[in-house]
């Protein structure tokens, strides 16, 4: 049978919470130590298989903030057409815009 992982969402309560109405684990916290000490708990516990930040949370969490979804979305937050097949679900060409974003990081 296949291993079934989490995606975390931490972060302030207004801005994480509604990722729980798509099935994602949401854990809102107060503080950047709170956030260090949940990320510990979801790494240590090896169920998640990513952990998603907010941006504010990792600023003041002193994290590299990279933003995947550069140039993916117009201005009003919408997918592009050219990259999203009904504007929520990527063609590969939206996934290789992301491995775009993220190839400088990977390198380094």
């Amino acid at each position: 049978m296949a291993t079934t992982y989490r995606i975390a969402v931490i972060g302030d309560w207004e801005s994480v919470m509604g990722f729980r109405a798509i099935g994602l684990d949401t854990y809102p916290v107060t503080s950047a130590a709170e956030a260090k000490e949940r990320v510990k708990e979801l790494a240590k516990d090896g169920e998640c298989a990513v952990i998603y930040l907010t941006e504010q949370l990792a600023r003041e969490m002193g994290c590299r903030y990279i933003d995947v979804n550069r140039g993916l979305a117009y201005e009003r937050g919408l997918l592009r057409a050219e990259y999203a097949v009904d504007g929520v679900h990527f063609y590969p060409d939206g996934y290789f815009h992301v491995l775009e974003n993220l190839r400088p990081w990977l390198v380094e």
